[in-house]
């Protein structure tokens, strides 16, 4: 993380009209002696996305495993606390938020795919080398674009959108190939196998471009999906979790419970009864 400047932004007026608007932006070294940060609420959501270090985050009765690309959206006014569990300083960038419009009150855990950190570190390391620029008239244009953009990073993470697209804003092809023949796959009975030979690549192949397109192999995109239709099943009905887990392509309902906690830091039961 030697690449990034300590960046700390405050009493921020960055908006967009009737959606929401950014009031700070910082990224936090963790004290070397600190090991546990206490439980705190505030007035408004964050988002908390860990750059680097390992432990856990608490977020009301919650516990997710925290790693480099963790994404946790804490709700206003929610008690949230960390556990160190590494030697090494985390680092996290918090971005303080206000909604125009009603947002979940519960918290979210999310992944970012590796092409998503990617562009988020970019973004990062190009606002603290503009903060340190001399103040232009053209200065906190440019700043107030570049927030944007790492919250929509950030945002579109937290919701479930794992793309990043090309230059000219359209996704990837090959990702956008893989992401339809998931949408139309019966899940219990696809693998990475049979996606590879439905795109008409070998696996190798593919998992290599896909790598460069969206930082996920065709296995990892294929977990995304079964997290993403567990997730709306766990929401929609009240059925089993054991036929939740099947719908999926995880028969068995101890190694299915076991695959979602350690994608959502809980467990199917304890998710469910989070969402309203």
């Amino acid at each position: 993380m030697n690449q990034f400047e300590p960046i700390l932004l405050e009493d921020l007026s960055v908006a967009l009209p009737d959606r929401l608007s950014v009031s700070r932006l910082c990224v936090h070294w963790h004290r070397p002696e600190t090991h546990w940060v206490e439980p705190h609420a505030h007035k408004y959501p964050q988002c908390l996305l860990y750059l680097s270090g390992h432990g856990v985050q608490e977020v009301g009765e919650a516990s997710y495993p925290v790693n480099p690309g963790r994404l946790i959206f804490v709700p206003e006014g929610v008690s949230h606390a960390f556990h160190k569990q590494e030697r090494r300083r985390p680092v996290c960038l918090v971005v303080n938020l206000k909604f125009a419009r009603a947002t979940p009150a519960y918290p979210v855990s999310s992944q970012l795919t590796l092409a998503q950190q990617s562009a988020l570190k970019t973004r990062l390391t190009d606002l603290g080398r503009l903060h340190r620029e001399p103040e232009g008239d053209w200065r906190p244009v440019r700043e107030a674009g570049l927030i944007l953009d790492i919250v929509g990073i950030l945002l579109a993470a937290a919701s479930g959108d794992a793309d990043v697209r090309d230059g000219t804003g359209q996704p990837f092809p090959l990702t956008g190939k893989i992401r339809k023949l998931l949408k139309q796959c019966d899940l219990r009975e696809i693998s990475p196998e049979k996606l590879a030979k439905q795109s008409g690549l070998q696996r190798d192949h593919l998992n290599r471009t896909l790598r460069k397109e969206c930082g996920l192999t065709v296995g990892q995109m294929l977990a995304e999906t079964r997290l993403s239709r567990a997730k709306e099943l766990l929401q929609e009905d009240d059925r089993q979790i054991q036929e939740i887990g099947s719908a999926i392509g995880y028969d068995d309902r101890n190694y299915f419970a076991r695959w979602f906690r350690q994608q959502t830091g809980q467990t199917p039961t304890a998710w469910r009864k989070l969402r309203p």
